[in-house]
């Protein structure tokens, strides 16, 4: 295989116009025969791959052996995903040329049997034109082959059967059961030698999506005690994790085959000054996903939008003046929705009865898949008559289809998070006034 380095290609033809391209240094006193025709063998397969007008020999080197890697995956059936030079400006022509081979494990049995070079004085420049000739045993290609149309069969049968298995699963209740199965599926066919791997991943996302779109969940204060209730398709949805939120605590329960739960809070929940968030706990979901399946990590994490929230504050009438950075407006915006719903007003700076600041920060974390993360921290200051406090909150997780949206959902579940805090304080302070 011979092809051009793409960032070169338009400086090459230009001065192709102009003058012949000189060569100063070769490695053989002839271009050998295998650079323009792989020779035949009866027990070798080989395979030859080219690169030229390259700025040094390390770089044509790495760009002709993966050429000529490109032919030997191609040749068993393998998968791989090519980056090449796609700039004209000087710091692409050093980025270099990589590739990265979907299944590595039959690289193993490839050999560099030979390798030519040429330095070329150009108008522009010296250029190296590489050349390098691999053999890969013909028994452990076909064999290699034989694996790959083998597994990737399989996946595909499995998959169907997973469809199969989910579904029914899934009308009858057994959500939690159904979401597993997606997860076991997209483990099970997330293997080098499955070729349409990527295919297997999608659809399976498709499934997940199907799962996702129609849940539901409620939830209400009956005996003192968080009542939640999941439904599928408007019917009961067992196995479903979740975890119960108020303030600090955090309350993990899965629902029944009747499609409830009950969170079990420290105390009664009532008068709190608060509001408890009832969610699908998906970190042991996200935490089974395979690097590759970004598209079912994605899925999983609109898992957060199916959520409730039991308004348990006792009624504040108190003027606020709430000052924040601006880094934490999203924050901002969710401390202030959880304020006026608690009746707190909003006024001018010294012109209330109380002054409360909020003070964040946010940092980008690891992906999970194609989902980005961030962490948030944060501290609220309150000030009441002769009464001060400061509190912060555990630092807060966010995901989302970007490296902003994550920022923005960590920052807006941390205001959520110390809108809590503030309405404790508040309460706690209002009360101890009247008192």
């Amino acid at each position: 295989m011979n092809r051009w380095a793409l960032a070169w290609a338009v400086p090459v033809l230009v001065a192709s116009c102009s003058s012949s391209s000189k060569v100063l240094e070769r490695s053989a006193p002839e271009r050998p025969a295998w650079v323009d025709q792989a020779p035949a063998a009866r027990g070798q397969l080989y395979f030859t791959g080219t690169c030229t007008d390259l700025p040094n020999y390390q770089e044509g080197l790495e760009c002709a052996r993966a050429e000529a890697l490109l032919d030997v995956t191609a040749w068993v059936g393998g998968r791989f995903s090519s980056y090449v030079y796609g700039s004209t400006t000087e710091q692409g022509r050093r980025a270099g040329s990589s590739v990265y081979f979907d299944s590595d494990v039959f690289l193993v049995d490839v050999r560099r049997e030979d390798t030519y070079y040429e330095i070329r004085q150009e108008t522009w420049g010296r250029s190296y034109f590489v050349s390098v000739l691999l053999s890969y045993p013909r028994q452990a290609a076909e064999a290699e082959r034989s694996e790959i149309v083998k597994k990737t069969g399989w996946c595909d049968g499995f998959v169907t059967g997973a469809e199969h298995r989910i579904n029914v699963a899934a009308s009858e209740g057994r959500w939690g059961d159904a979401m597993n199965g997606v997860l076991l599926a997209a483990t099970e066919v997330a293997v080098p030698r499955n070729f349409d791997r990527s295919q297997h991943l999608d659809r399976l996302a498709v499934i997940a999506r199907d799962l996702v779109t129609p849940f539901r969940i409620s939830a209400e204060i009956i005996d003192a005690q968080v009542l939640v209730r999941t439904s599928y398709r408007g019917a009961a949805a067992g196995g479903v994790p979740l975890e119960c939120l108020l303030g600090r605590q955090k309350v993990a329960a899965v629902s029944g085959t009747d499609g409830t739960a009950v969170c079990e809070m420290d105390g009664s929940p009532v008068g709190k000054g608060e509001q408890i968030k009832v969610r699908p706990d998906i970190d042991s979901y996200l935490a089974s996903v395979p690097d590759e399946a970004g598209g079912l990590a994605a899925v999983l994490g609109e898992l957060l939008d199916r959520s409730d929230a039991i308004d348990v504050s006792v009624r504040l009438d108190v003027g606020v003046a709430l000052t924040g950075d601006r880094e934490c407006e999203p924050a901002l915006r969710a401390l202030r929705s959880s304020l006026s719903a608690a009746g707190v007003r909003f006024v001018e700076y010294g012109a209330g009865q109380a002054s409360l600041s909020l003070t964040c920060s946010v940092e980008d974390g690891s992906m999970s898949g194609s989902l980005f993360s961030a962490v948030a921290r944060g501290h609220v200051v309150l000030d009441l008559a002769a009464s001060h406090a400061r509190e912060s909150v555990a630092p807060v997780n966010g995901l989302g289809a970007s490296a902003v949206a994550a920022r923005n959902e960590a920052l807006e579940r941390l205001g959520s998070e110390l809108g809590s805090v503030a309405l404790r304080l508040l309460s706690g302070m209002v009360g101890d006034e009247e008192g």
